[in-house]
């Protein structure tokens, strides 16, 4: 396996051939034109601010290697929606304390979020077992997110596998769509 900019770049070629195709037939299926799904490349480099600050949350060195890579993700029409943020945008959520740096309850440690899905969770790494984990019903206090067990998923074992789960969405998502009757 090649770098994580290089495995990055790869998902990203592969997610946007398989976004053409939900596209062409996205709206003879469902009857509505489709939201804007789109994979931004990063168009400058990461700068050392930035991944430093990713590093300092607890980043793995995947997910910096896709913020080499990637600018965002914006995929509403894939499932119920998926969301990775820009880089800055993790760096600054964690500061401004806009979204939480740990989790307790079910899961306790530090964790990096980086995303969210469309129904309102959180996607996030945990520093504890380097898991990818979407968090719902819990409750955000201070810079902690409380959450039961009912509210913790585990989506993969790396940020890898996370992208791996991802791909798969889009895939499942663009299979030919036959026009609704």
């Amino acid at each position: 396996m090649g770098t994580a900019g290089e495995s990055s770049r790869e998902w990203v070629d592969a997610v946007l051939v398989l976004l053409g195709g939900l596209m062409a037939g996205f709206e003879a299926h469902y009857g509505y034109a489709p939201d804007e799904n789109e994979v931004v490349r990063r168009s400058v480099a990461l700068d050392e601010a930035t991944s430093a600050g990713l590093v300092g949350l607890g980043a793995p060195g995947e997910l910096v290697g896709f913020y080499a890579v990637v600018g965002e993700v914006s995929l509403p029409d894939v499932g119920s929606g998926w969301f990775i943020d820009s880089a800055e945008d993790v760096v600054a959520f964690a500061r401004d304390g806009v979204r939480p740096a740990g989790v307790s309850g079910a899961l306790d440690g530090g964790i990096v979020v980086f995303g969210t899905d469309g129904g309102g969770g959180l996607l996030a790494i945990a520093g504890v077992d380097g898991r990818v984990y979407r968090l719902r019903e819990g409750a955000f206090v201070k810079t902690m997110y409380e959450v039961e067990t009912a509210g913790l998923e585990v989506l993969a074992a790396d940020f890898p596998g996370f992208l791996r789960y991802l791909l798969d969405q889009v895939h499942a998502a663009a299979a030919p769509l036959p026009p609704t009757a």
